[in-house]
């Protein structure tokens, strides 16, 4: 079964400068790699499953449960027709906004339907020549209508934001973090995956830039303060000692930037999971009015009820509203990039439910309640797990450092020393530093454990 094909025409209609298009063209090429990777991994998996059942390394039950697990209700022909159809959408919007660049490079802002409703450029200097128009005649006519024309209304959700500090790091270092990227891509492929997960919203090449921005100023730093701290040693001494901690200095801050997105996917992770059985309940609710699809989702973002979802519900908004996607199309990219398992489960589903034409009530009613009998399970577990921890807090952090201070006490009574350290040393080690950095590693471990839903 092939899937529809969405339309264009809410991309090409869409205002915006040379640099927004060039934009747009970023966002589609990254989304077009998403697509030919999953394309590709779906065959591969299938191929894996088929020649593993036909070498008779698993059993008939085993390869129906595999397959099943992997295309669903559905044939491998459908998702194949999926992804060709999905690649043939984004490559002719890629078109569609060469097109517009070009049309705004040559100067007379002509709009087009399509990738290929323009005429050359030689070929329409020609026809310019044959009717003795004057060039300049044209722009200003058109500069005149563009002053009178209202203002486009401005798109409500934004991708991508400038920043000063990216500026700044493609400024020294975007040539280079091309460069870096091209010759070693695959060491990039995870961090560009990563940004895309973790929604933030910086080009990979700025990233990458930022990367470096934070290495070099890191290095340079590290190196002035530890030069400065040696000036009693000799400058060859100071300069090679210098040089070698900086250089791990700025290794270790680069490496840190870089894996960052990673500590955020796994905080909009767990945010996402807390907020999900609620979001679900509400969607429930919007559908039994008979609200239509597109709109409940406006509904959820207008509620201000969830910050983490609303994120990825943006980008549904903005993959129908800005791309011209169909509601099918936008919920399958918007899984692809969510950082949590059980919101791709509920858009999968959700996907599953418009286009066989189920109920989407009734689906996400049964949705709901599953994840809030999970929601509750979790939390219950969670408590019974807070009372083993109270036993060991009330024992390490409350009734050691009575022990610890009457025993001081004592020794101090006594008269002596403990390891050279004298009895109002350790007093004060223990009250002003081990006691409070014990109390603060409780606090983030119980935070590390909390259950994600």
């Amino acid at each position: 079964m092939a899937m529809k094909e969405a339309p264009i025409s809410g991309l090409i209609n869409e205002a915006g400068t040379i640099s927004d298009l060039a934009e747009r063209i970023q966002i589609l090429v990254d989304e077009l790699k998403i697509l030919k990777q999953d394309k590709d991994k779906l065959i591969e998996d299938i191929k894996k499953i088929t020649a593993e059942h036909a070498a008779h390394k698993i059993g008939d039950e085993k390869y129906k449960l595999l397959i099943k697990e992997r295309l669903g209700e559905q044939p491998q022909k459908y998702w194949i027709d999926y992804y060709t159809n999905s690649i043939k959408q984004l490559l002719e919007q890629i078109g569609a906004c060469n097109s517009q660049i070009y049309l705004r490079i040559i100067g007379l802002g002509t709009k087009v339907k399509g990738p290929a409703g323009f005429l050359a450029k030689k070929e329409l200097q020609k026809q310019i020549r044959e009717l003795k128009i004057n060039r300049q005649e044209i722009k200003e006519f058109i500069k005149s209508k563009k002053k009178s024309e209202p203002e486009l209304k401005k798109v409500a959700y934004a991708v991508y934001e400038q920043n000063k500090l990216g500026k700044i790091a493609n400024l020294f270092f975007e040539e280079f973090a091309i460069k870096l990227s091209r010759k070693h891509p695959t060491a990039f492929n995870k961090l560009y995956t990563s940004l895309k997960i973790a929604n933030i919203k910086v080009l990979s090449k700025t990233y990458v830039s930022l990367v470096l921005l934070a290495s070099a100023f890191t290095f340079i730093f590290s190196f002035l303060v530890l030069f400065l701290l040696s000036y009693r040693l000799p400058i060859w001494l100071a300069i090679s000692r210098s040089l070698i901690i900086s250089f791990f200095i700025a290794f270790v801050v680069g490496a840190l930037v870089y894996v960052y997105p990673l500590s955020v996917i796994g905080a909009r992770r767990r945010k996402i999971s807390n907020e999900l059985p609620f979001l679900t309940l509400h969607m429930a609710a919007i559908a039994g009015s008979g609200t239509p699809p597109t709109t409940i989702f406006k509904l959820v973002i207008e509620s201000g009820e969830y910050p983490e979802l609303s994120g990825e519900i943006k980008k549904i908004m903005n993959y129908i509203n800005l791309f011209g996607y169909n509601l099918s199309t936008a919920l399958r990219a918007t899984a692809m990039t969510t950082p949590s398992p059980a919101f791709k489960e509920l858009l999968n589903g959700m996907v599953a439910s418009v286009e066989t034409g189920g109920d989407l009530k009734t689906y996400l009613s049964e949705k709901a309640k599953d994840t809030f009998t999970t929601y509750k399970l979790a939390r219950k577990k969670f408590i019974e797990t807070l009372s083993a921890y109270s036993d060991i807090y009330t024992g390490i952090l409350i009734a050691t450092p009575l022990l610890f201070i009457v025993t001081l006490a004592i020794i101090n009574s006594i008269g002596g020393s403990i390891g050279g350290f004298t009895v109002n040393q350790l007093a004060t080690f223990g009250v002003y530093i081990l006691i409070p950095f014990l109390n603060i590693a409780f606090i983030l471990f119980l935070d590390i454990v909390q259950p994600e839903a």
